[in-house]
């Protein structure tokens, strides 16, 4: 019994079945081929493929971080949340450290105080790496 199919690539060249007890097969689309052939004799609909979601990086570079807040209209409420924390950590940190690491706690002070969600931090990390000299 197939519980799901889903294209595996935008070209469609394979479909991925996964059973009712949870295996899974990659098949060819060639109506030759008997697993094929029955997947669409059910008429079971086929998904779209899903782009795979760009992994998070664990470390950006300071400087890339301050784009990517630029560029999200942050920056300055960046500057203004690191200027009113009045913490010599905080602020040390956001003047002189040259790169960032996801994880850190002080980045977590920060990005709360801006009202970013964990996704929305990852979402402004992958931009970040994403920008090159």
């Amino acid at each position: 019994m197939i519980k799901a199919a889903q294209w595996t690539s935008p070209d469609k060249f394979e479909v991925k079945i996964v059973q009712g007890d949870g295996s899974i097969t990659i098949i060819p689309r060639d109506l030759n081929n008997n697993d094929y052939a029955a997947l669409v004799a059910t008429n079971t609909p086929i998904a779209d493929y899903i782009l795979p979601k760009a992994p998070v990086p664990q470390n950006i570079a300071m400087w890339q971080a301050r784009v990517a807040l630029s560029k999200a209209a942050l920056l300055d409420r960046a500057n203004a949340v690191v200027a009113a924390a009045n913490d010599p950590v905080i602020s040390n940190f956001w003047e002189y450290a040259t790169g960032i690491d996801r994880s850190s706690p002080t980045l977590a002070k920060i990005a709360l105080a801006l009202g970013q969600t964990d996704a929305q931090l990852d979402a402004l990390f992958v931009e970040a790496a994403s920008i090159t000299l």
